[in-house]
Protein backbone atom coordinates (compact mmCIF):
# COMPACT_ATOMS: atom_id res chain seq x y z
CA UNK A 1 0.00 0.00 0.00
CA UNK A 2 1.46 3.32 -1.05
CA UNK A 3 1.25 6.70 0.65
CA UNK A 4 -1.09 7.87 -2.11
CA UNK A 5 -3.58 5.09 -1.33
CA UNK A 6 -3.36 5.72 2.43
CA UNK A 7 -4.06 9.44 1.97
CA UNK A 8 -6.98 8.57 -0.32
CA UNK A 9 -8.45 6.19 2.27
CA UNK A 10 -8.10 8.80 5.02
CA UNK A 11 -9.85 11.39 2.84
CA UNK A 12 -12.68 8.94 2.14
CA UNK A 13 -13.12 8.22 5.84
CA UNK A 14 -13.13 11.81 7.08
CA UNK A 15 -15.02 13.66 4.33
CA UNK A 16 -18.52 12.77 5.56
CA UNK A 17 -18.00 13.77 9.22
CA UNK A 18 -16.23 16.98 8.27
CA UNK A 19 -18.89 17.92 5.72
CA UNK A 20 -22.02 17.24 7.76
CA UNK A 21 -20.76 18.26 11.17
CA UNK A 22 -19.07 21.38 9.82
CA UNK A 23 -22.27 22.33 8.02
CA UNK A 24 -24.38 21.75 11.12
CA UNK A 25 -22.05 23.59 13.47
CA UNK A 26 -21.57 26.70 11.34
CA UNK A 27 -25.25 27.01 10.41
CA UNK A 28 -26.15 26.86 14.10
CA UNK A 29 -23.43 29.35 14.94
CA UNK A 30 -24.66 31.63 12.16
CA UNK A 31 -28.15 31.50 13.63
CA UNK A 32 -26.80 32.30 17.06
CA UNK A 33 -24.63 35.24 15.99
CA UNK A 34 -26.97 36.44 13.21
CA UNK A 35 -23.97 36.79 10.88
CA UNK A 36 -24.24 35.54 7.32
CA UNK A 37 -20.51 34.98 7.17
CA UNK A 38 -20.92 31.70 9.09
CA UNK A 39 -23.38 30.43 6.50
CA UNK A 40 -20.69 31.00 3.88
CA UNK A 41 -18.23 29.06 6.02
CA UNK A 42 -20.81 26.25 6.41
CA UNK A 43 -21.26 26.01 2.65
CA UNK A 44 -17.48 26.15 2.10
CA UNK A 45 -16.83 23.32 4.57
CA UNK A 46 -19.55 21.19 2.95
CA UNK A 47 -18.21 21.89 -0.56
CA UNK A 48 -14.68 21.12 0.62
CA UNK A 49 -15.88 17.73 1.88
CA UNK A 50 -17.05 16.88 -1.66
CA UNK A 51 -13.63 17.85 -2.97
CA UNK A 52 -12.12 15.55 -0.34
CA UNK A 53 -14.39 12.72 -1.53
CA UNK A 54 -13.38 13.17 -5.16
CA UNK A 55 -9.71 13.44 -4.30
CA UNK A 56 -9.94 10.37 -2.05
CA UNK A 57 -11.54 8.30 -4.81
CA UNK A 58 -8.91 9.50 -7.28
CA UNK A 59 -5.98 8.78 -4.95
CA UNK A 60 -6.96 5.34 -3.72
CA UNK A 61 -8.48 4.08 -6.96
CA UNK A 62 -11.60 2.13 -7.82
CA UNK A 63 -10.80 -1.00 -5.83
CA UNK A 64 -10.25 0.65 -2.45
CA UNK A 65 -12.89 3.33 -2.89
CA UNK A 66 -15.59 0.74 -3.64
CA UNK A 67 -14.42 -1.30 -0.67
CA UNK A 68 -14.72 1.69 1.66
CA UNK A 69 -17.84 3.35 0.27
CA UNK A 70 -19.82 0.09 0.01
CA UNK A 71 -18.87 -1.03 3.50
CA UNK A 72 -22.02 -1.47 5.65
CA UNK A 73 -20.41 0.44 8.53
CA UNK A 74 -19.78 3.45 6.28
CA UNK A 75 -23.26 3.19 4.77
CA UNK A 76 -25.34 2.72 7.92
CA UNK A 77 -23.44 3.13 11.19
CA UNK A 78 -21.49 6.32 10.43
CA UNK A 79 -24.60 8.24 9.25
CA UNK A 80 -26.49 7.29 12.41
CA UNK A 81 -23.59 8.42 14.60
CA UNK A 82 -23.35 11.69 12.64
CA UNK A 83 -27.09 12.29 13.00
CA UNK A 84 -26.86 11.82 16.76
CA UNK A 85 -23.91 14.23 16.98
CA UNK A 86 -25.70 16.76 14.73
CA UNK A 87 -28.83 16.59 16.90
CA UNK A 88 -26.66 17.19 19.97
CA UNK A 89 -25.03 20.23 18.31
CA UNK A 90 -28.42 21.67 17.34
CA UNK A 91 -29.80 21.00 20.84
CA UNK A 92 -26.85 22.75 22.48
CA UNK A 93 -27.17 25.77 20.20
CA UNK A 94 -30.95 25.97 20.62
CA UNK A 95 -30.44 25.89 24.38
CA UNK A 96 -28.01 28.80 24.19
CA UNK A 97 -29.96 30.78 21.56
CA UNK A 98 -32.20 32.21 24.23
CA UNK A 99 -29.17 33.57 26.09
CA UNK A 100 -27.78 36.84 24.73
CA UNK A 101 -24.24 36.94 23.42
CA UNK A 102 -21.75 38.77 25.64
CA UNK A 103 -21.01 42.28 24.43
CA UNK A 104 -17.47 43.21 23.56
CA UNK A 105 -16.24 45.90 25.94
Amino acid sequence: MTLKIIIGIILLLINVPIGWLGLTYFVCYGQKTKKRFYYLIAFSVYAFSWIMLGLGVYLCGEKYSKLILNNPVMKYVVPVILIVIAIYIVYKFKKTLSKPLPKNS
